[in-house]
């Protein structure tokens, strides 16, 4: 008990502090791609960090799709997918993170249907087509993406 006493706090143990409302992180990591969008490496630093904030394993990961969404980060990933069409490191990034918005709970049918409006789901499959040899990762993504959306709302894949 006295070791215990005498211990210095662990980090990242004390109270939560209230989450920012606003997807700071998220906003910020979209206004990079924005800004960096033909430097490919910046864009694909941003794009990992990306996938890392809505990865299911983030507590927060359905709020970060939110942010996602609310900050026009579909129609942005649909612009890089058209902008690198050939690259599959951006392809692979691209393919997870879109992947995970049909999976949101909350808005997963709207946000399906913002993937197909926005070509997101169409720059997926012209990617698809123009590179043959896919890491099977990449191409488990891009099937979880279709599946999902499929899913949530198939008028909207079928409207498309």
């Amino acid at each position: 008990a006295f070791a215990a006493a005498t211990m210095p706090p662990v980090r990242g143990k004390g109270p939560k502090r209230a989450k920012s409302s606003g997807g700071d992180g998220v906003h910020t990591l979209l206004s990079a791609l924005k800004k960096h969008k033909k430097f490919k490496q910046m864009c694909s630093f941003a794009l990992d960090t990306l996938c890392k904030s809505i990865d299911p394993i983030n507590s927060d990961w359905n709020n970060n799709v939110d942010d996602l969404v609310g900050h026009g980060g579909i129609e942005q990933l649909a612009d890089i997918l058209k902008l690198y069409p050939h690259d599959e490191d951006v392809f692979g990034y691209c393919s997870k993170i879109l992947a995970r918005v049909p999976k949101n709970y909350r808005h997963g049918k709207k946000y399906t249907k913002r993937l197909v409006e926005s070509g997101a789901v169409r720059g997926i499959l012209e990617s698809m087509q123009n590179m043959a040899d896919l890491r099977p990762e990449s191409v488990d993504n891009a099937a979880s993406l279709l599946l999902s959306a499929a899913e949530r709302n198939a008028q909207s894949m079928a409207d498309e």
